[in-house]
């Protein structure tokens, strides 16, 4: 099959340096490993793995105040509304 398209995209170069090394090891190129992800697109009819996103503990077991403050500021440094501690 000819290849006659290119794809331009920006990544984090640290993830870029760890997948590297990582497809190195396999025997492969980005752009091999890319192809064979846009294969893998088509031929299942969407991405080869599950997409989800991360789901918080129903409840959690901290030793006192400062560690809450430590999970919470972890749980809302990823991409979702901020969560905070409530009072009863």
């Amino acid at each position: 099959m000819t290849k006659n398209e290119t794809l331009h995209i920006r990544v984090n170069d640290t993830v870029k340096l760890s997948a590297e090394r990582t497809l190195d090891r396999l025997g492969l190129s980005i752009s091999e490993a890319v192809n064979m992800l846009l294969h893998q697109i088509t031929l299942v009819g969407g991405l080869p793995f599950d997409v989800k996103v991360p789901q918080a503990p129903e409840s959690v077991t901290v030793r006192g105040k400062e560690e809450l403050e430590v999970w919470l500021s972890r749980l809302n440094s990823r991409s979702r509304p901020p969560m905070t501690l409530m009072k009863s």
